[in-house]
């Protein structure tokens, strides 16, 4: 419960202190050739966290209908750590948006291809072998004993932060380029949430909660793959 109300109290805060600048922006006037792209861009951002909403959703599912179902809370706890952390990173993010895009949008499209772009394979890839390695700790360890389930849950996590925050940035950066690397954020968030599933219904019921923070990752690496093609 202190949790919950330190997280409600903080965006309440945050809220309020943005309504100045929402009560003088209403005092604008709406220019119709700008509402649908403002209506547009804002659902093509808004896939990537739906998607990653709906993957944890998905793999908390499964993993209460499998044998597994007692490791809940030790997945809920994972979520709890990366609703923090992530969504906290995703703010600043956000601060900047306007910045950034402006930015962007005058970088000659070689330049971005070529610092952004063709950085996802490599990120991808290495993503992928490290997730894959660090699984293998993590299960090393449960199956040692060396840790605590819930701890080895978290471990496994933290070992992927990374990659989660590696992707994350690239996507941010393609996502504020152009209208089309926006869509191909888009979809690919679409992608990995697909990806994620399909493994998680493999891996969830073999591994329990390290197996739907692997589905996890898993759909990161997919998201980066799909962005780069």
């Amino acid at each position: 419960m202190a949790f919950t109300g330190w997280i409600l109290g903080g965006t309440a805060l945050l809220d309020l202190a943005h309504l100045p600048a929402l009560y003088r922006a209403t005092g604008r006037p709406v220019r119709g050739a700008v509402v649908r792209p403002v209506v547009t861009t804002s659902a093509l951002m808004a896939c990537g966290d739906i998607a990653a909403a709906g993957t944890v959703s998905l793999l908390f599912l499964m993993l209460g209908a499998s044998r597994h179902h007692e490791q809940t809370g030790h997945l809920y706890l994972m979520i709890l750590a990366s609703s923090v952390l992530l969504n906290g990173f995703g703010y600043l993010l956000r601060l900047f948006q306007p910045h950034v895009s402006l930015t962007l949008r005058s970088v000659d499209p070689a330049s971005l291809d070529r610092r952004v772009v063709r950085r996802l394979l490599p990120v991808a890839a290495a993503g992928a072998v490290w997730s894959a390695g660090s699984l293998a700790l993590a299960w090393w360890a449960e199956r040692t004993a060396l840790a605590p389930p819930p701890v080895v849950v978290l471990l496994l996590y933290v070992l992927c932060v990374p990659l989660f925050f590696t992707v994350g940035s690239l996507n941010y950066l393609l996502e504020n380029a152009t209208p089309h690397t926006l869509r191909a954020t888009a979809l690919s968030a679409l992608g990995g949430l697909l990806c994620a599933v399909l493994l998680g219904l493999v891996l969830v019921p073999a591994l329990g909660a390290l197996g739907a923070v692997a589905a996890l990752a898993s759909g990161e690496v997919a998201h980066a793959v799909l962005a780069r093609l």
